[in-house]
């Protein structure tokens, strides 16, 4: 899936508490991209849940997070 594909289908759903959910590889790469942004996340697993509020914060996560081949699938 193209990293725009990608995107728009993570901004398509919101969880119940009205938030965007990004699923992000576990690798200190991405820990500190999330860091850096003041991003709330918890560890699924093997992946990260990102958690935002704001659709324009969540879409240039993700399209930041895409570039650096860090998004999770699903």
């Amino acid at each position: 899936m193209a990293g725009g594909d990608a995107v728009r289908s993570l901004l398509q759903r919101r969880a119940p508490d009205g938030s965007y959910v990004i699923p992000v590889r576990n690798t200190p790469e991405a820990r500190a991209v999330l860091e850096e942004g003041g991003v709330e996340y918890e560890e699924a697993g093997d992946m990260l849940l990102a958690r935002l509020r704001s659709r324009a914060a969540a879409k240039r996560l993700a399209l930041q997070l895409a570039k650096r081949g860090l998004l999770a699938e699903p």
